[in-house]
This record gives C-alpha cells, structure tokens and sequence, in this order.
C-alpha cells in the first residue's frame, strides 16, 4: 500500500535504477534475494554494482534480454525471465556463494540474463555503495525490512533494524527520487524519520514469495495498491497507548490495560492524536472522492436497522481501487469512543466512473457493554455517521446522523434451568426477557437453542405482540435430551428477538444418568 507519494512512478523499462537490499537477517535473506535479482533483471540495474556496469548491461539489454525493454505486463517479463534461468542459476541466486568480502552474502551476476551483482553488505560500506549506486540512477529503490517481530518475543523498538534508517537517510540525500519500500514480515507498523526526505513509501507487509514480482508490478504502475492499513501507524513510540514496560510486559501475572475501551485507532481520535499514518489509510496512483450521502430512517427505536450509503468517484485519469469505510459515533453519553469501524467496502472504478457504497448499521451495532447490567445496552440520542477512507476525521468526508428516539434499554435474556438433567426425561427450562428502557416493543419472540437430538415443547405462547417498557414476557420449555445422550456438558441457548434487534444468553447443564 503506498502510504506517501501515491502517484504513478516515473519508471520506465529503459530507466537505470538502484536497487538496494539492506537486510542483515538469515531468516528472510534467501526468498529475497531472488525477489531481489528478479527485481533488478527487470530493470537491468545492479544491485550494488558501479555505474558502469550498469550502462554496459544497459547496452545489451535491448538484444539478449528482452524482458528488459518490453512493455509486456511484469508477470509475464518474470516468467521470461525464469524460464531462461536454469536451475543452477536459480540456486545461485538464492544460496548464493558465501561471503565475498565486503559483503556478508554474496551471488555473482549473470551476465548473459542481465541480473547483475547482488551483494549484502553491513555498515558504513554497504551505506556508501548504496549512495554511490544511487547518484548514478534515476530512481533509487531501497527494500528495507523489519524482522525483530515474533511470537516468542516483543519488538525492542519501532524503529527498522541495524542501519536501515541510515541507509534510507543516504539513499535519500544522494537522489532525492527515492521510494523507499518497506517490505514488514512481521506485520506491524515501524518509526519512519526519514520520511520527509523521500518521494514515497510502499509497505509490502506481507509480500510472500513472489515479492519481486509483485513489487515490480506496482513500481512500473501496472498495478494499483490499494491497500489500506489495517494498525495505525504511530508517529513515536511515546503515542502508542502501551509504550511502558509497566503496562505491557507488565509485573510478570498482569497486562495493564490502561487503555481501556479505547482500542488501537479509538486511543488516538479519544485522544486527539495525529499519528504519523491513521488506521484504514493507504494512497494509489488516482484520487477518489466521495459524495451523496444517504441515512435512513432518520429517527428508530433501537430495534432497526439503519441503511448508509454514499458514492464513490475515480476523480484521476488512471483505473484504481479505494476502500469505502463506515464509522458510527455514539452518544456521549455512553462512554464509547468517538468513532467505531461498523463497515467497509473495497471498490475499483474506471477514471471518472462512480459506484454506490452500501452499509448497514445493525442493531447490536448501536449497543455497548453494561457492567451494572451484565450485558448488552443502548442509549437514546443522536448518532453520528461517517464515510470515507480512513478513521482520522480528514480522511472522512462524509457526515450525517440519525436519533434513536426510544431504546429497549439494558433488557436482558435469562435462562433458568436445573444444574442436572437426565437423558429421555423432560425438565422445565424458563425463559425471561428483563423489563428496561424506554421503546414498546412488538412482536417479541422467545426461543431455545438446542444441541442435536433435543427436544423442547413451550408450555405457553413464544409470541408477545405488545410488551411494554416495565413488563417482562417469559415461557417455560419442557426440554428432553436424547436417550443417548452422553454424560457430558450441555449449553441451552436461549434468545429474544424482534425485528433486528437480539438479545441472548445460556447455561451449562450436565446430562447424567
């Protein structure tokens, strides 16, 4: 996804480039380096060979390797590519012939299919090799990677590993036509400083194994990404709602989740936080813009759905993709944050084409988590609505609301049953609907959920037209588990309904005799 200069590079099949692969990890190298020497035979470039090689596999390009000049789509140059490489050339690339100083990894070129040197160097000189290579190029391609992340430990910082932020401070300086493309195998946001300092930034998250290709097909702008994020992207470690040590590894029994309700993205607009990248942010090689928004109806009582929808319009001269995102803001009144992710919609248009975004807020998506009441709530007021593409108020454009007038409140479903029941006989299952909030509501249903093979019979009506605010419906099911049933466990789920608007619960019996 790009998250800056989201415009169409200036990148050519006849351009020279520089290409540079920091990483020092083991972990990741192999994979990468054949992404690495796809990536600059595509582009007839050394990775960390001196300029004048580089005009010398330049000059035969055009003749011994046509995948070089074509403007064939990128997948199809790969497969070119490939198949003229044989197996040998192929485990060259990716194991490499050890260390040839002052690299710590090192495959030599091959000339005839025009990938040059591919060297991995550590410090100052791998810096000054990057550099050199980059005065030379038209445009500078620096691959960088975070791979401090894994299940067994946490990162130590946000920051890129070894001198990759050096690099990319270099890289930057020597040609200011840098896109920096950090490729994360570990997804999770990383510290950019040098972000001002370069034309743009790709974050590949999780590339997999064509990543050369796939990489080559976004630089030469045959593919749109439209990827949007899915963390937010902190401008420092100080604005990460967890950045102490107290809270999270914590004193060794307990996380601190200081927090709160206020969840990634949520702490940042609760807070009033400009990160570095929001949540459910990425660019493309177009512009979108959104208009006509639709809410309706304006005014429920907590037991309907409310339709949103809004259009989409490819306002740029290229085709390419946007993801439509849907935000709801609760009353303040509810504690809630100020905005919660209820929807999202990726669309692709044409240049000028507009399609209509749909949404549908639920609702459960209009309730929040009682304590006092152990369970589901909902507040009378007005609702905020959101359309854009990102959760920062910037990248929301559109806005509305709706007013929930009445409310069924904090009712609550409950289930009464014998802790013991025995296989073949019946017992007496009792189901409540608790009287709360404001709204009457109609055509009330209450019913049970049962494992395979039980039976339950109502012994009164499951259907309540009209129930009041201070009133509580309830019936008794006569449920039999099976003769077979086995000495087990068993949940009895029970659950009141009417129009869109649910409410449920359940109890563990156990099936003995």
């Amino acid at each position: 996804m790009w998250l800056k200069g989201g415009i169409r590079p200036k990148l050519e099949a006849s351009v020279t480039s520089g290409v540079h692969d920091s990483s020092n990890s083991h972990r990741y190298r192999k994979g990468r380096l054949l992404a690495a020497a796809v990536l600059a035979g595509l582009l007839a470039v050394p990775a960390t060979a001196a300029a004048s090689q580089a005009s010398a596999t330049q000059a035969t390009a055009s003749t011994s390797c046509p995948w070089v000049t074509s403007r064939a789509p990128i997948a199809q140059r790969v497969a070119q590519l490939m198949s003229q490489m044989s197996l040998a050339d192929k485990i060259t690339m990716v194991e490499g012939h050890g260390s040839t100083n002052p690299y710590v990894f090192y495959a030599p070129a091959i000339p005839s299919l025009c990938i040059p040197a591919v060297g991995l160097e550590d410090g100052p000189a791998g810096v000054a090799d990057a550099v050199a290579a980059a005065k030379s190029a038209s445009v500078a391609v620096v691959v960088v990677s975070d791979d401090t992340e894994s299940e067994a430990t946490d990162r130590p910082s946000l920051n890129l590993p070894s001198a990759q932020d050096e690099l990319i401070s270099a890289v930057a300086a020597a040609n200011p036509h840098t896109v920096v493309v950090v490729v994360v195998n570990a997804g999770a946001p990383v510290a950019m400083p040098w972000l001002s300092q370069v034309a743009g930034v790709l974050d590949a998250w999780y590339p997999g194994q064509t990543n050369g290709t796939s990489l080559a097909s976004v630089l030469f702008g045959q593919t749109d990404p439209g990827g949007h994020l899915p963390v937010t992207f902190p401008a420092s470690l100080s604005q990460v709602p967890a950045s102490t040590t107290a809270q999270f590894p914590g004193n060794g029994t307990d996380v601190l989740y200081s927090e709160g309700i206020d969840v990634g993205y949520r702490w940042y607009d609760a807070k009033n936080i400009t990160p570095m990248f929001p949540f459910g942010f990425g660019l493309s090689y177009t512009q979108f813009a959104f208009s006509h928004l639709s809410v309706s109806p304006s005014a429920v009582d907590g037991t309907r759905d409310v339709r949103v929808s809004g259009v989409i319009t490819n306002t740029g001269k290229v085709a390419g993709s946007d993801v439509a995102q849907l935000y709801l803001g609760d009353p303040s009144a509810t504690g809630e944050p100020p905005r919660q992710l209820e929807g999202f919609q990726r669309v692709s248009l044409a240049p000028g084409a507009s399609a209509r975004v749909s949404f549908v807020i639920t609702p459960q998506d209009m309730s929040w988590w009682s304590d006092a009441a152990n369970g589901w709530t909902q507040t009378a007021g007005r609702y905020q609505v959101y359309v854009g593409d990102s959760s920062a108020l910037a990248g929301l454009p559109l806005r509305g609301s709706f007013t929930m007038v009445t409310t069924a409140g904090s009712r609550q479903v409950t289930v009464s049953a014998p802790s013991t029941m025995q296989p073949g006989k019946a017992a007496a299952v009792r189901v409540t609907l608790t009287a709360a909030g404001t709204a009457t509501l109609f055509n009330v249903r209450l019913a049970l959920q049962l494992p395979q093979g039980w039976t339950a019979r109502p012994t009164g009506p499951t259907v309540f037209v009209s129930v009041g605010p201070r009133q509580a419906p309830a019936v008794t099911f006569l449920v039999t588990p099976p003769r077979y049933a086995p000495n087990a466990s068993a949940v009895v789920h029970a659950t009141a309904t009417t129009g869109d608007w649910l409410r449920e619960a359940g109890v563990n019996v156990t099936v003995s005799g």
